[in-house]
C-alpha cells in the first residue's frame, strides 16, 4: 500500500513518566477508492521502547475504540489493540496518546487512562480535503422525483 505523508507531529504519552511518540499521518486509496486515512509511528522520544511501524487505517482504530466501548460511554487504550498490526503490547496506548492528540478522543473526566469517542467527521475532512472516507462515506442521493398529478390531456 502506497502511503503519501501529510502530517508529522507528536503525542505526549499518556503514562506519568512524560515522553513522546513521533506519528505521521498519511492519506491511501481505501478498498472502495476513497482515501482513507492512515497513521504511523515514527518515533519513541525518551525511551528505547518497543512501538510498530506499519501503517494503520485510523478507521480501524475508530473501530476499534468503539466496539471496545463500555456501557459508560468510555473504551480504554487496550481496546484498540486489534486495529494494531505489531502486536506490540506498547502500541495501544501510543495510538490512542495520537488519538487524543489529533482531536478524535477525549480523556474521561472521571477517569484520565480512559477515552470518550468523538466524531471523525470533519477531522477526515481537514486531513483529506474530501467528505467521507475510511467507511464513514455519506451515501449518494437518488434523485427524487417530483410527485405530480399526471394530466391526460
Amino acid at each position: 500500500m502506497k502511503v503519501m505523508t501529510v502530517k508529522t507531529s507528536t503525542a505526549g504519552k499518556l503514562g506519568r513518566d512524560g515522553g513522546g511518540v513521533r506519528y505521521e499521518l498519511g492519506i491511501a486509496e481505501g478498498d472502495n477508492g476513497m482515501p482513507s486515512v492512515q497513521v504511523r509511528m515514527v518515533e519513541n522520544i525518551d525511551s528505547k521502547g518497543v512501538y510498530g511501524r506499519s501503517w494503520v487505517a485510523v478507521s480501524g482504530l475508530i473501530k476499534a475504540a468503539k466496539d471496545g466501548t463500555g456501557k459508560d460511554g468510555t473504551f480504554a487504550s487496550s481496546a484498540l489493540f486489534s486495529a494494531c498490526p505489531s502486536r506490540s503490547r506498547n502500541d495501544p496506548s501510543f495510538m490512542a496518546a495520537i488519538l487524543v492528540q489529533e482531536g478524535l478522543v477525549e480523556r474521561a473526566p472521571e477517569h484520565r487512562l480512559r477515552f470518550t469517542d468523538l466524531s471523525m467527521d470533519t477531522w477526515i475532512k481537514q486531513v483529506t480535503g474530501n467528505e467521507g472516507t475510511d467507511g464513514y462515506e455519506k451515501p449518494a442521493r437518488k434523485p427524487q422525483r417530483k410527485k405530480g398529478k399526471k394530466t391526460n390531456g
